[in-house]
């Protein structure tokens, strides 16, 4: 099990998306570096077998941004504010957490599709018109 979850499942997710139109647009890391981590050190519920149950996956140690932080230091400076409920609806692009407040993972993948990368691939201010209306 530890194999296929831990370095099989990410390859093959990898493969498929790199070869999709989609995955041209994204730069994929062919493993998450978070797997080279127990799930434990974010995950809050985890079974005897190091997974995370899909019931109760959401509920996290700490705060996104705090978790974050520990690889990414820097990352919430001059970034777009996280952790907050917004003021209206973002497009589907672009989930809220379990309280209904955007974060880190708002943004960007955290899992499999290539770890922090950003969910649509837009930059400078088209990154702003994903969401905000002028």
């Amino acid at each position: 099990m530890y194999l296929l979850r831990r370095k099989l499942l990410p390859l093959l997710v990898y493969l498929l998306v790199a070869f999709s139109p989609a995955g041209q647009a994204l730069q994929l890391l062919p493993e998450d570096p978070l797997f080279s981590e127990p799930c434990s050190n974010c995950h809050v519920a985890v079974d005897a077998n190091g997974d995370v149950p899909s019931v109760g996956a959401e509920v996290l140690y700490e705060t996104q941004e705090v978790l974050c932080i520990r690889c990414h230091a820097g990352a919430m400076q001059g970034a777009h504010p996280s952790g907050v409920i917004p003021s209206f609806t973002p497009p589907p692009e672009y989930p809220l957490d379990f309280k209904g407040e955007m974060t880190c993972s708002t943004c960007h993948v955290m899992h499999l599709l290539g770890h922090a990368t950003k969910r649509v691939p837009a930059a400078g201010f088209d990154d702003c018109l994903m969401c905000h209306q002028l």
